[in-house]
């Protein structure tokens, strides 16, 4: 029986892949990001104006037990985070300085940042909510976790109570997990953030991050976007894929089988439609190496490809041959 690859997409940090005839990349990908494959996601829209310090400190507030400073020597994206100090009595926190508006009952928001202390600190994401006219309809608090001691993700998820239609979220720093007052002089860092209309977190957003992304307005003055992102191949229509994927920020990756193609996983779609093979998802999908056939694999073909995640042309029957982008063929490593 003939190897019946159509194509492979090893997908590690490019989209080219190999075809019996050569190399062909998948295109469309918007934006384009590789983690251990090639990450596609649903779009989102973050809130938070000024994420991560680019413009100092502006559409951040703090209240009156703290300080807050625009740093350069520590930060994830970009150069710059947020340091906020506690300087005398009550908790010390921070909070997006305006209103966030077209929320509506039972509307789910999602708050999440990256921060860091060398102070043993706690945080609290909470969440308040106002009606169109600005009057207070509830304080909304998630859980008191520990702030890591390097810059790592925190979020929680709330629901919007009736007659709200705006948010604002807030941060709260403690000394337990109790609630119990921090110290004077503690320190916590923070960065990244992002508030948006869905029940999970997705990866950061902001306008200035390259194709896919974009401001609605005045950057670092409005709304970030990021456009979903997918990516589509013109080949022959497959009678199967394989692939290996998974369908979270980490973790390991699972091997799929699929005749001829469709969904993959719960979130993920590979189909076929005017002569293009397609990859998408409606939430989010890391996906590679990657392989259409013109043929249905049998058993014995579908665990040599599942026996290994660096595919070559050649995978499918067993052999360490490959085949590289020139389309000749060198012998055994």
């Amino acid at each position: 029986m003939s190897n019946p690859t159509l194509g492979v997409w090893q997908m590690n940090d490019t989209l080219v892949g190999y075809t019996p005839a050569g190399s062909l990349a998948f295109v469309g990908i918007n934006p384009t990001r590789f983690s251990n494959g090639a990450w596609f996601e649903e779009s989102t829209t973050n809130l938070f104006r000024n994420p991560r310090a680019a413009v100092d400190t502006a559409e951040v507030g703090v209240n009156s037990a703290a300080t807050l400073t625009r740093v350069t020597d520590r930060s994830v994206v970009g150069p710059a985070s947020f340091r906020i100090e506690r300087i005398a009595g009550g908790t010390h926190g921070f909070y997006h300085n305006s209103k966030m508006t077209g929320f509506a009952t039972s509307d789910p928001v999602t708050v999440s940042m990256q921060c860091e202390s060398n102070d043993n600190l706690y945080v609290r994401i909470g969440l308040n909510t106002y009606t169109g006219g600005g009057a207070l309809v509830s304080l909304l608090n998630g859980s008191i976790v520990a702030v890591p001691a390097s810059f790592d993700t925190v979020s929680a998820t709330f629901t919007v109570p009736a007659t709200a239609t705006q948010v604002l979220p807030e941060f709260a720093f403690f000394s337990s997990g109790a609630g119990a007052a921090s110290a004077t002089g503690t320190v916590a860092y923070a960065t990244v953030l992002q508030t948006e209309k869905k029940d999970h977190a997705t990866s950061y957003t902001d306008g200035s991050l390259g194709a896919g992304y974009a401001s609605v307005g005045t950057l670092w003055a409005s709304a970030h976007t990021r456009a979903a992102s997918s990516a589509s191949v013109t080949i022959a229509e497959p009678a199967a894929i394989a692939c290996w994927y998974r369908e979270a920020y980490s973790g390991a990756k699972s091997f799929a089988y699929i005749e001829p193609y469709g969904t993959l996983g719960t979130y993920g779609s590979i189909a076929y439609a005017a002569g293009d093979l397609t990859i998408s998802t409606t939430r989010n999908l890391v996906i590679g190496p990657f392989a259409a056939f013109d043929r249905a694999l049998t058993a014995t073909e579908q665990a040599n490809l599942r026996s290994t995640q660096n595919w070559t042309m050649n995978s499918v029957n067993g052999s360490n041959i490959i085949l590289p982008l020139s389309g000749a063929r060198r012998r055994r490593r």
